[in-house]
């Protein structure tokens, strides 16, 4: 009995650790996609992602390993903390640095960056959406809102699966403790 249990939880667990690391593996090679160290962007890239994970009043786990990741590839060394703050204080300050962005493929990286950030956690909140409609504009680069949704969605599912693995598991071990009494 005691090595089909180990085979079953050993089996649970790993699918846990799969579905857990293919959730933040996807995240990663997005970001990776995005934002490479041979580029030093302007200070308005994490902002302007940090901004976005805060507009719903929280950051999540999700938002928070994907901001460390995205400051990883970056150089900020030219930059102090006080312009840093200036644009998380004031989103016309943050619209209007981004706005100055010149170079096109720099306004696309920005709002894919916005993007990943805003759907990473599995939710959209309204603020997010129109402040990503409203920075689209200014940055003018088009943003389909409908497969932002739809790319949220995608990564609340992860997060279920995620959060089911984890229940089954509190549930397994409730068990595997009534039956060791």
């Amino acid at each position: 009995m005691g090595s089909g249990y180990n085979y079953v939880s050993t089996r649970a667990l790993g699918g846990i650790a799969k579905s857990h690391f293919k959730n933040r593996g996807k995240v990663t090679a997005e970001l990776r996609a995005l934002v490479s160290r041979k580029n030093t962007y302007a200070l308005v890239f994490p902002a302007a992602a940090l901004y976005v994970a805060n507009l719903d009043g929280k950051l999540s786990s999700e938002e928070r390993e994907l901001y460390r990741a995205m400051l990883s590839r970056m150089s900020f060394a030219e930059h102090t903390p006080e312009e840093f703050q200036k644009l998380l204080d004031d989103e016309s300050n943050l619209i209007e640095a981004a706005a100055g962005l010149e170079d096109r493929e720099a306004c696309r990286t920005l709002m894919d960056v916005m993007v990943l950030m805003a759907v990473c956690d599995g939710e959209l909140p309204k603020k997010e959406g129109e402040f990503l409609g409203n920075i689209a504009a200014q940055l003018r680069v088009s943003v389909d809102l409908g497969e932002v949704e739809s790319r949220t969605r995608d990564y609340k599912s992860i997060a279920r699966q995620n959060l089911a693995a984890k229940v089954g598991d509190k549930v397994r071990g409730k068990i595997r403790n009534v039956f060791n009494k």
